[in-house]
């Protein structure tokens, strides 16, 4: 992308940009609190990002341990606009909830802020 001398970058101009040795560039367009009261602390969060080709993908903070081999998964989500990837990613963790078996607060986890 070749700007004028002293032209400004627009918001959307971010999509376009092309640096040597980056592969990817994500945009975090929205954070949600959500309460669900099944969850130890009752609430958990869900971040939207968005990437260069106009994608928006979804993931929660709260991870739920699945009954195989206990690894803790998230919600994901993923859709053509924000509220298509925010719905996307709500269903997909309550899917994890509501799975046949019982859940106890050891197989929640929570990833810390700065990690998801």
């Amino acid at each position: 992308m070749i700007r004028e001398p002293g032209e400004k970058m627009r918001d959307t101009d971010w999509t376009r940009l092309k640096v040597e040795g980056i592969a990817k560039i994500e945009k975090l367009v929205a954070e949600y609190v959500v309460t669900q009261l099944d969850v130890p602390t009752g609430r958990f969060r869900v971040r939207i990002y968005e990437s260069a080709n106009r994608w928006f993908m979804g993931i929660t903070n709260l991870r739920i341990k699945n009954a195989i081999d206990g690894y803790p998964e998230a919600g994901l989500g993923n859709g053509q606009s924000l509220t298509e990837a925010l719905e996307d990613t709500l269903r997909n963790l309550m899917q994890l909830l509501l799975e046949d078996r019982v859940l106890t607060d050891d197989d929640f986890v929570f990833v810390n802020y700065s990690d998801f």
